[in-house]
């Protein structure tokens, strides 16, 4: 049998969150930050980071126009953000149309 050489706890488990969704939390929070920075203005006010899976950033419009302009400059909000990020953790994104939950409970009927 070959033992393989010793490893520090840290390294171990720093290639285990990354192999797996433990590290998606942290990625979705860094990412949602950088979003705040680099967003087109305008944006930023109507569209926020819901999650970050596989590669795939899903963001959330609080209406259809929003939503579209994202999907126009999607390719070069990529970039950005993966420039930023310094990875290329960002491989594609995906936008949907809701009320922020604040609006929910103020009982606002954002479309």
């Amino acid at each position: 049998m070959i033992m393989a050489e010793p490893r520090a706890l840290k390294e171990i488990l720093t290639a285990l969150a990354a192999k797996s969704s433990w590290a998606a939390p942290q990625a979705t929070e860094r990412v949602a930050a950088v979003w705040e920075r680099i967003a087109p203005r305008g944006l930023a006010a109507h569209c926020w980071v819901s999650s970050l899976v596989r590669g795939v950033l899903e963001l959330s419009s609080d209406a259809p126009v929003w939503a579209q302009e994202v999907r126009m400059v999607s390719p070069e909000l990529v970039v950005r953000l993966n420039q930023e990020m310094g990875a290329d953790v960002v491989q594609s994104i995906v936008v949907t149309v809701r009320r922020r939950r604040s609006d929910r409970r103020q009982g606002n009927s954002r479309v």
